[in-house]
């Protein structure tokens, strides 16, 4: 079990690496902080018109994910991950599909806009991380990466 545990980490470890290296203006940095949650929040919220039980899953599944990680930002990104799915689990809910994506796509147009368009486009002229190199394991660990200040800006 540890051996599997250092091999998540040293994975994650690539995968801020990569991360950092593709943020490093601090407008640029905050809009990801924003930004990233939203278009996480809003495709759970997709996911749970499928089923209810989709969101919750993936978001207790991927906070236990950072949590096993233990880094420094994991109980927070952890935390912030249940609040997207249980939030995306109540809109789903509440809302007829119609209503749902009248809130929703907008949101992901414009989350995308301003990391896509603004963040990288304007900020920093090169192409996001996932662009060059997209798994799986990007995406799970998109908000704990986000959330986690590039190492110019925490030193």
């Amino acid at each position: 079990m540890a051996s599997v545990v250092q091999r998540l980490r040293a994975e994650y470890a690539k995968e801020l690496a990569l991360y950092e290296s593709c943020h490093q203006q601090r407008l640029n940095v905050l809009i990801h902080m924003a930004m990233v949650p939203v278009e996480v929040g809003v495709s759970l919220a997709w996911l749970g018109l499928l089923s209810p039980v989709i969101p919750v899953l993936l978001a207790v599944g991927t906070a236990a994910y950072y949590l096993v990680l233990q880094t420094p930002y994991s109980l927070l990104a952890a935390a912030g991950q249940c609040v997207l799915g249980f939030s995306a689990l109540a809109l789903a809910r509440r809302c007829q599909p119609i209503q749902l994506c009248l809130w929703t796509v907008p949101l992901y147009v414009v989350s995308w806009v301003m990391q896509i368009v603004v963040g990288h486009g304007l900020l920093e002229k090169k192409k996001p991380a996932m662009a060059t190199q997209l798994s799986l394991n990007s995406v799970v660990l998109s908000v704990l990466m986000a959330w986690t200040p590039p190492k110019q800006l925490r030193d």
